[in-house]
C-alpha cells in the first residue's frame, strides 16, 4: 500500500464484519488455479509458525512451538504455492491456519492418538 491511509483502509476492509475473508481468500486460490491450467506447474507446501508477543493472551493465538514462553503465541499456516517450470511463483493455490492446542502432546512413539487426529494429517 502506497500511503498509511491506504493501509488502514484495507486494514478496515478486512475487518469489517460484512467481509468474508475465506471467500476473498477462494477467490484468489481459484485465480490461481486457472493460470495453471495450461502450464507445468509444481505445487511445493510449507509450514510456517507465525509468532507474535501477546503479554496479555488477548490477541486469540495458540501457543508456539517451543512453549518456553507463555507470551510468545503464534498461528500455524500451511501454504501451497504454485510455480511454473522455472519456479516462478504463479500462486497460492490454498491456505489452512489453526492453532496449536495449549498442552503439549506425547512424543510420536508415545503418541497413541490417531493419525486424523494429528497435526501431521495436515501435511
Amino acid at each position: 500500500m502506497p500511503s498509511t491511509a491506504a493501509r488502514e483502509g484495507a486494514f478496515r476492509f478486512l475487518e469489517s464484519s460484512g467481509i468474508d475473508s475465506a471467500e476473498i481468500c477462494r477467490a484468489a486460490f481459484d485465480a490461481s488455479a486457472l493460470r495453471c491450467r495450461d502450464a507445468m506447474t509444481f505445487v511445493p507446501i510449507d509450514q510456517s509458525d507465525l509468532s507474535f508477543v501477546d503479554r496479555k493472551q488477548i490477541r486469540g493465538l495458540g501457543p508456539d512451538c517451543y512453549r518456553q514462553r507463555q507470551e510468545i503465541r503464534s498461528l500455524q499456516v500451511m501454504t501451497a504455492l504454485a510455480l511454473d517450470a522455472e519456479g516462478t511463483p504463479i500462486g497460492v493455490l490454498e491456505q489452512e491456519m489453526w492453532l496449536r492446542p495449549e498442552e503439549r502432546t506425547p512424543s510420536s512413539k508415545k503418541d497413541r492418538r490417531s493419525a486424523d487426529e494429528r497435526e501431521s494429517w495436515r501435511w
